[in-house]
């Protein structure tokens, strides 16, 4: 997989925080809240400074799509 920058996303987990959103196995996650991302460290400081039920805006890449997913934070 060849992409210059963001978090491919490898695995799923089934029944967990993922699993109930539109986000698929394959996506590279490039931003939160148009926040950019190039690590998964990146992601998890951002999500740390929220809180549960806060709505949050990944921009995903899905091959050539690009697109914006609504996800609702779970519980840390």
């Amino acid at each position: 997989m060849n992409f210059d920058k963001g978090i491919y996303v490898a695995q799923i987990t089934k029944n967990g925080p993922a699993s109930n959103t539109e986000l698929k196995e394959g996506d590279i996650i490039t931003s939160i809240d148009n926040v950019e991302l190039n690590t998964m460290n990146d992601l998890r400081k951002y999500i740390y400074t929220k809180k549960p039920n806060d709505t949050v805006v990944l921009q995903v890449k899905r091959g050539k799509i690009e697109k914006q997913i609504n996800i609702v934070l779970g519980k840390k």
